[in-house]
């Protein structure tokens, strides 16, 4: 595991956000927010300057009857961003690479659980790889009608 991981990973353990700037951070609420739409935010920014080919893990609880949506925002410099949602048991409940990289899913768990979301930058062609860029995590609930 590269120190880059093992830092953000405890990063976000520790502290619940994944920010190393606030020029990511002033992205994630001025730009990423937007996609989440309808869902209330879960008031996280999670966001990071990445660059191509590496990769992070954020961990984070679901809970049982809640809808939600995890949304994926990237500076326009990056290609594309592959992520993926696994469960602690290893199991992979999505993976955006099968539904043209989107950056957004909805979805319910069926039992309260913390799953993990990978990201990777992916290669583009450009030749060379534009610098590190931002990119943002945010998580949506649905909200419900009383």
């Amino acid at each position: 595991m590269s120190i880059k991981k093992i830092f953000l990973t405890t990063f976000i353990l520790v502290v619940g956000v994944f920010s190393t700037d606030a020029q990511c951070l002033d992205f994630a609420k001025s730009v990423c927010k937007k996609k989440l739409g309808t869902f209330v935010h879960d008031g996280n920014y999670n966001a990071s300057k990445l660059a191509e080919g590496e990769e992070a893990e954020l961990y984070k609880t679901f809970f049982f009857d809640q809808k939600y949506r995890i949304s994926i925002c990237k500076d326009n410099k990056i290609s594309k961003v592959h992520f993926q949602i696994i469960n602690k048991q290893g199991e992979l409940l999505f993976d955006n690479k099968n539904y043209n990289y989107t950056e957004t899913w909805d979805f319910e768990v069926k039992s309260t659980q913390m799953l993990t979301v990978i990201i990777k930058i992916l290669k583009s062609s450009n030749t060379p790889p534009p610098p590190s860029s931002c990119v943002a995590i945010l998580f949506g609930i649905e909200k419900r009608e009383n």
